[in-house]
């Protein structure tokens, strides 16, 4: 039985190859507001500090990416319609730097590395 849960687990694990990094802790929170047809959504996500196993007793930082989305709700000739506006990572928090003598700079099956992205969304409910 291999413990992974707050390290990079690059080292193999006992009986077989490397496991995914994860972090001890992973806490997603949302904040809503509703108000006159409209909806207001705040959400963050908070990743723990985690062990790099390559380099015992170096830890990479945590990350609190922050998301915002607003959708307001109407009637369009008679059916129910949406539309809506939003950003991922509204704040481009950066993801923790991975040291040498890591693969690459950070790690991307735990983070999401595409930075900041804005999009809109609409909807018609028949």
């Amino acid at each position: 039985m291999y413990h992974g849960a707050g390290s990079t687990n690059d080292a193999l694990a006992s009986g077989g190859g490397p496991v995914q990094p994860s972090t001890k802790w992973r806490i997603n929170g949302r904040v809503t507001w509703t108000y006159a047809g409209g909806t207001l959504n705040i959400l963050g996500h908070y990743y723990a500090p985690i062990d790099f196993s390559l380099k015992p007793g170096t830890k990479i930082g945590s990350w609190f990416p922050i998301d915002i989305n607003y959708t307001y709700n109407f009637d369009l000739a008679g059916t129910k319609a949406q539309l809506g506006v939003g950003a991922q990572n509204v704040f481009a928090a950066k993801e923790p730097y991975v040291p040498v003598p890591g693969f690459q700079p950070f790690l991307p099956s735990l983070y999401d590395t595409r930075g900041r992205s804005v999009y809109v969304k609409a909807g018609v409910t028949f």
